[in-house]
């Protein structure tokens, strides 16, 4: 099912998904850490820095920022969104449903184009 699919099937409204999208972007006590942790690589300018980021030692923070409802808009009106945003509208999506709901929610699936 597409995005537009699942939000009209299960009546989740616009305000719905931009709580849940805070919610689930919001930063932590950890995000903040490892934001500090990836400054102060980044600051030392040592030759390994850019390994340290590479091989995985050093993990991504939450971005902090949710959706817009200009973005969940252009989603629901079948414009283009990009991979980041898409991302975020299937957490949030995944968020606002009830539990039994989730299971039909496929973040590969829910922007697919379809087929002419």
């Amino acid at each position: 099912m597409t995005f537009v699919e699942v939000v009209s099937k299960h009546k989740v409204k616009i305000e719905k998904l931009l709580r849940a999208s805070a919610a689930a972007e919001a930063q932590s006590a950890e995000d903040l850490a490892l934001a500090a942790k990836r400054a102060a690589i980044r600051k030392d300018k040592k030759e390994g820095a850019p390994a340290a980021y590479k091989e995985g030692s050093v993990g991504k923070p939450k971005s902090g920022r949710a959706v817009t409802r200009i973005q969940i808009e252009a989603a629901l009106a079948g414009g283009s969104v990009s991979p980041r945003v898409r991302g975020k509208l299937a957490r949030a999506l995944k968020a606002a449903l009830p539990a039994a709901a989730q299971a039909e929610v496929d973040a590969r699936k829910l922007f697919v184009a379809p087929k002419a």
